[in-house]
């Protein structure tokens, strides 16, 4: 596969599953609601008006396109979206 990524790249979401917190990252730990070995969820930094806040999912393996990832991976993004989204619902229908 062609890679895209400029050289000496840090990638965002790869340091977040790592544990790093520097001046590449805006997210922090304590915002990570849900790890696996296979997935990271974690409350997105910015958001969008009339959103108050939403949850990103990402590999913890780094790839750059959606051609690489493994099918074992893209089942767990799934599913966590899946547990995600009811207990999101649930929060909201007070």
């Amino acid at each position: 596969m062609i890679s895209h990524q400029p050289e000496e790249y840090n990638c965002p979401f790869c340091l977040v599953v790592e544990g790093i917190e520097n001046e590449h990252v805006i997210t922090l730990q304590e915002d990570i609601i849900y790890k696996n070995a296979y997935v990271t969820a974690f409350i997105a930094s910015h958001w969008w008006p009339n959103n108050k806040g939403h949850i990103l999912i990402v590999p913890n393996r780094h790839y750059e396109n959606i051609y690489e990832i493994p099918v074992d991976y893209i089942c767990e993004v799934h599913m966590l979206e899946k547990r995600v989204a009811k207990a999101i619902k649930k929060c909201i229908q007070l």
